[in-house]
């Protein structure tokens, strides 16, 4: 009897702790379901004689205690001739959950425009997974380039999901944006009337900003990237040279696309999703003839981040080629990734689509390679390809494919399992 008691208490610990994000009720709620699974009624004719109890507390690390605690009168078989006809039995368990601080970046291109709803829908049942009163979220939508419609706070914890009714609920009055509401709105190319190329980078830029944004002393002690595409970069945002009279500088996007070859294109406003520079700044195919060779290092925000060439992928130069722009698209993708996980950031990236796993680009390399890569996994590919960069000295995310919308839940899912996981 003592022995299931431990394991019910236990069972119930955990369950308050992954549900902790649904507040204190919903908390208590799954500890004691849970415990009642694992310890039935009359169990050995024990009988519960106290709790289950759980008590709910945030410590000065920002990380939720849940303790269960439960006794149980027992009778005796062996000690009644001495009087004693029963004994109490007690037990305690305590879970402990980090908080998160979690930058959720989601592709906004046309090629997601036949599966819009279900994107949305995956994406809203996601974030109800979280606490919107313990967690922090940050979205980021991208295409040409990447827009945060709902800042991670700085200070404060938590996010605003929806209304009281309805956690994912759009139709809310609030002054800060809901993540939901901000799902409901993407467009996926629809109301602009293009085609959006994959400014993946950008994307993931914003996403580390704002995680990078909290100070030290404010960030959760689980810090966390979720990365959702259907394809693989193929654009690039830097400031560019113009050879102009006084070579005026412009900070944009260039696209190219996911072909052997073919044309650049820009420039592309590198802060919204899909909108073109003014003239002289968009000049559209022929924007190789008007810019000079491009910057060594990613600077799009002021500073050299990350290098540009000579880099990884055969790129030696700043040539105004169709190549290169394909090749910096995908290796500052991956340095970006690589910089989030060294500073301790667990990066999880979710493919949806045939598109990943056909070769694309100059070289006819699949875009799943590189979503493995930033997720920093021991994965193989469906082609049987394996990590060629894995570090086991940086944190190990997880990548997902979902061949059809329909996997999406299922990926969604196991991304927020492991989140679970980690925040325990």
């Amino acid at each position: 009897v003592k022995a299931k008691l431990n394991s019910a208490v236990d069972a119930a610990a955990i369950a308050g702790g992954r549900a902790v994000s649904g507040g204190d009720i919903a908390a208590r709620e799954a500890a004691e379901t849970f415990f009642n699974a694992n310890f039935p009624a009359g169990y050995l004719r024990a009988r519960v004689t106290s709790g289950p109890t759980t008590e709910i507390w945030q410590d000065e690390d920002n990380r939720w205690h849940i303790r269960v605690t439960a006794s149980a009168e027992v009778p005796t078989y062996f000690l009644r001739i001495r009087g004693n006809n029963t004994f109490v039995a007690s037990a305690v368990s305590e879970a402990v959950k980090r908080d998160l601080d979690m930058a959720f970046v989601v592709d906004n291109t046309t090629s997601m425009s036949s599966v819009a709803e279900q994107v949305r829908d995956a994406s809203e049942l996601f974030i109800r997974m979280f606490s919107k009163d313990s967690d922090r979220v940050a979205l980021i939508k991208y295409a040409f380039g990447a827009e945060v419609p709902v800042p991670i706070r700085l200070v404060s914890r938590g996010f605003l999901k929806g209304n009281a009714v309805d956690p994912c609920n759009p139709d809310v009055n609030d002054i800060d944006a809901t993540v939901c509401g901000e799902i409901e709105n993407f467009d996926f190319g629809g109301g602009f009337g293009g085609s959006h190329y994959t400014n993946s980078a950008e994307g993931l830029w914003n996403a580390k900003n704002q995680l990078d944004n909290i100070l030290p002393e404010n960030r959760s002690s689980l810090r966390a990237i979720v990365f959702f595409t259907d394809g693989a970069p193929n654009t690039f945002a830097s400031a560019f040279t113009f050879n102009y009279p006084g070579n005026p500088t412009q900070v944009g996007s260039i696209r190219s696309s996911d072909g052997t070859s073919g044309t650049i294109e820009g420039l592309y406003r590198h802060d919204l999703v899909h909108q073109e520079l003014p003239f002289p700044y968009y000049r559209g195919t022929s924007i190789a003839s008007y810019i000079n060779p491009f910057p060594q290092s990613y600077n799009a925000h002021g500073t050299d981040e990350y290098t540009i060439w000579p880099s990884r992928r055969g790129v030696t130069s700043g040539s105004r080629t169709y190549a290169n722009v394909n090749r910096i698209s995908r290796n500052l993708l991956e340095d970006m990734a690589n910089a989030a996980r060294e500073e301790g950031i667990y990066v999880f990236t979710l493919g949806l689509g045939s598109l990943l796993t056909d070769p694309s680009g100059p070289d006819g390399e699949e875009g799943d390679h590189i979503l493995v890569r930033m997720a920093n996994t021991q994965q193989s590919t469906s082609d049987g390809w394996t990590n060629d960069t894995f570090n086991s000295g940086q944190p190990q995310g997880l990548y997902c494919h979902a061949a059809t919308e329909a996997e999406l839940g299922p990926c969604f899912n196991a991304i927020a399992n492991m989140i679970f996981r980690l925040t325990r």
